[in-house]
Parts: structure tokens; sequence; C-alpha cells
């Protein structure tokens, strides 16, 4: 957003407009937070799962937390590869298992690639995020 406002790609009305929303979503976010009781990590999860990812909130929250488990028995995923590796892991299983449930008509090689990519969301912003 500010490299298209520098550009006048997007007018000030406009910027201030994304802004409004993003602080509401931000706010609707942490309130569903607390509702469910948890961790940043395991929200996080919960997060990309159920708005990125389209799961049930109930599969998605057991995913997020067995995610977060494997966060929890790993605690320095973020500088050790084998313990990055061994997140990626469990992350990968649990998104499998919830595209397999959710999207049968799938091919496995579908499956796959949208398991990875999922998995890269959310290490990514668990990266960034520091949650």
């Amino acid at each position: 957003m500010a490299r298209q406002l520098e550009e006048r790609q997007l007018s000030t009305a406009e910027a201030l407009r994304e802004l409004l929303e993003s602080e509401r979503q931000m706010e609707v976010a942490r309130h569903r937070q607390e509702e469910l009781g948890l961790s940043d990590s395991a929200f996080t999860v919960f997060w990309v799962l159920t708005s990125e990812g389209g799961f049930p909130e109930a599969p998605a929250r057991e995913a997020a937390e067995r995610i977060h488990a494997a966060l929890q028995e790993h605690p320095y995923w973020r500088q050790n590869r084998d313990s990055d590796r061994e997140v990626r892991i469990s992350a990968y299983r649990e998104v499998l298992r919830l595209l397999a449930a959710a999207r049968g008509g799938m091919s496995r090689e579908q499956r796959s690639q949208l398991a990875s990519k999922m998995v890269d969301r959310i290490l990514d912003l668990l990266r960034r995020g520091e949650a």
C-alpha cells in the first residue's frame, strides 16, 4: 500500500480506508483469538487454515493445536534446520489430513502442492510475527 501511495496509484482516502479496514480485521481476529483461548502461534495457524484455506473451524482448531504442539517441542525451529524440518513435517501432515477430508476430489499431487503452499504461508507468518 505504501508503494502504491508513493506512486500515486492510491489516493489518501483509499489508503486510509484500507488502513481502517485492516485495523478492524485485526480487532476481529484478536477478539476471536480470545474467544478460542488459543496462543498466538496456534491462532495464526487456525486463522490461515480457516480464512485462507476455507477449512471448518473444529478440524482447523485441532490441527492448529497439534501444529502448536510441534512448535513447542521444537522451540528453536527458526534457527535449527532439523527442528524446522520436524515442525514442517508435522504441519504438512496436519494440512494434508484437512485437505483429504475436505477436498476428496483433488488428486494426490494437487493436495500435496496446496499443502506445501499452506505450510510455507503458515511458517512464514510465524517467522515474521515471532508468534
